[in-house]
């Protein structure tokens, strides 16, 4: 809708110098207006996008910290006690075997 009234003031500008000087003047200074707020909004939109992407990543961050929890809890109960003395006694068997 904006770019619309600038386009619409920008060619009444056109139009009303050679007739009407003061109506152009009012005009120009409305498209000038216009393109300023445009701008504006843009640079608005293009930060938000980056705060959105910034927001994203730091929760793709979050979320992957958690499967790295999750996959240390499972491989805690992997490990688990029956697991550690199963180990223990296999080194157990290790050195009695070397000793023979």
């Amino acid at each position: 809708m904006l770019r619309e009234m600038f386009s619409d003031s920008y060619y009444n500008f056109k139009e009303y110098l050679a007739r009407n000087p003061d109506m152009a003047n009012k005009f120009g200074a409305l498209a000038i207006r216009i393109s300023e707020r445009l701008d504006k909004i843009e640079k608005d939109a293009n930060d938000k996008s980056d705060m959105f992407h910034d927001i994203t990543f730091a929760l793709k961050g979050i979320s992957l910290d958690d499967k790295k929890a999750d996959n240390e809890i499972k491989s805690d109960v992997e490990d688990g006690p029956l697991s550690i003395k199963q180990k223990e006694v296999e080194t157990e068997v290790k050195k009695l075997s070397e000793l023979n």
